[in-house]
């Protein structure tokens, strides 16, 4: 890691990257240690914690007016509320640093998103940027693509610029043009997949580090994943919410290949809130049937479990229903505060009679370690991405884990969830190819 100036650390989750980071770290002299980490908020504080455990001098910045401190080995600070901040970025460009971490680097593949452009800068050679003022930058990510080629474009033309003059490509057009498929639109480009996903494999190579579970964990075995289909229903939709979907359903009406699962799934994402609320509907259809499944099987075995939703309303279904088995779920949402939350996640670990831990995508899927106690995993709503999906199979699937994981999935069968989840398969094959080099069939 110290032989370039900048390094991806693809390793999947749960293999270690932190810790070998602040190896890497460690080997700087010490009147040259000198590194922020950008985390997801989530992640802060435990990234703190495992930094201050290897001995470091560690401020983490949790407040929009605080400085970062040159005196501090490591400065900690989020994507979301910190390095935007005004007054935390000025304090951290004040500065020349070592080294620069960017954990889960794929929080900032949007090129417009202000957290983009506050470490990359808004375009290629903005010196107003938190890279230019490190000697080493290290990107962190089990998921660096999570959907296509696209979300690739800004580590690339940043930190490994030479892949783009390798292909003689200027700009992200051309970026996608080289290494996406897909179809015009009225709304722009619509990508569908990926072009040549060997070679962009082979032009990553050099400056990305892949580790998988099998190859650091004695006697790993890959999860065994499944989806479960729930009958078909009708899904009851007020006056008000058929009126915003109207526009969705004629688009997918007008499509030439209605079981194109890919374009149902393409224009879908161009149409928040419309489908948002349709996806809510469907997962308050399935809820107390997702829950009556589980209980079920929870009462047979008698082992802790994990079940991971989207919408807060279909989490909170979930567990007043299991409540009502008896299992003693707990709740991690994003609207709890950290310590509702941490405390809510300790009572699951260490309570033999709370058996289920309900647990918010976008709040416990990433960065949530210590539920590798559970085994089993069981998903309500799926997300739009392999990457976040593996990311969530991964809270169960790390080190420290000494049984089978096995991940279940529930679908409506002939429904737009199906569509999503059928999507998300032939995305997962596009993934592996780039980072793993595996054959895209």
């Amino acid at each position: 890691m110290l032989t370039a100036p900048s390094r991806l650390l693809a390793w999947e989750p749960g293999t270690g990257k932190t810790r070998a980071v602040l190896e890497a770290f460690s080997r700087l002299s010490p009147r040259q240690r000198r590194m922020p980490v950008i985390v997801p908020a989530n992640v802060r504080t435990q990234w703190a914690s495992v930094a201050t455990e290897y001995g470091f001098d560690v401020q983490e910045i949790t407040k929009t007016n605080q400085e970062a401190s040159r005196d501090s080995e490591i400065v900690v600070v989020s994507y979301e509320g910190g390095i935007i901040a005004p007054i935390v970025w000025k304090s951290i460009m004040r500065y020349e640093w070592d080294a620069l971490t960017l954990d889960e680097l794929h929080v900032a593949k949007n090129p417009s998103a202000k957290r983009t452009k506050a470490i990359f800068g808004a375009r290629k050679n903005t010196p107003a940027a938190l890279i230019k003022r490190a000697e080493h930058i290290w990107g962190l990510s089990g998921t660096p693509m999570t959907k296509d080629p696209s979300d690739l474009w800004v580590a690339v033309s940043r930190l490994f610029p030479s892949i783009l003059e390798e292909e003689g490509i200027k700009n992200r057009q051309e970026w996608i043009a080289r290494w996406c498929e897909g179809y015009d639109t009225p709304y722009g480009f619509k990508i569908t997949g990926a072009r040549d996903p060997e070679r962009l494999h082979e032009l990553l190579t050099p400056f990305m580090s892949r580790v998988r579970k099998r190859d650091v964990l004695p006697d790993y075995q890959e999860p065994i994943y499944d989806r479960f289909r729930l009958p078909p229903r009708k899904i009851e939709i007020t006056d008000a919410v058929d009126s915003e979907l109207r526009e969705f359903l004629q688009a997918l009406e007008n499509l030439s290949n209605p079981d194109d699962n890919d374009a149902v799934v393409e224009i879908a994402e161009g149409m928040d809130p419309q489908v948002s609320t349709l996806r809510r509907a469907i997962g308050m259809s399935k809820a107390d049937e997702i829950a009556d499944n589980i209980a079920d099987e929870l009462s047979q075995t008698g082992e802790k479990a994990l079940v991971f939703f989207l919408h807060t309303d279909v989490g909170h279904a979930i567990a007043k229903r299991l409540s009502e088995a008896g299992l003693e779920p707990v709740i991690y949402d994003g609207k709890m505060t950290r310590a509702q939350r941490d405390r809510n996640k300790d009572r699951f670990i260490r309570d033999p009679e709370c058996k289920v831990f309900v647990g918010q995508i976008q709040s416990a899927g990433t960065g949530t370690d210590g539920l590798q106690i559970a085994s089993r995993v069981f998903i309500a709503e799926e997300p739009w991405t392999p990457g976040l999906l593996d990311q969530v199979i991964s809270r169960a699937d790390r080190g420290g884990q000494e049984a089978q994981v096995y991940a279940t999935s529930f679908v409506v069968a002939g429904s737009y969830d199906e569509a999503v989840s059928k999507a998300l398969e032939t995305r997962g094959r596009i993934v592996k190819a780039i980072t793993d080099g595996e054959a895209f069939i």
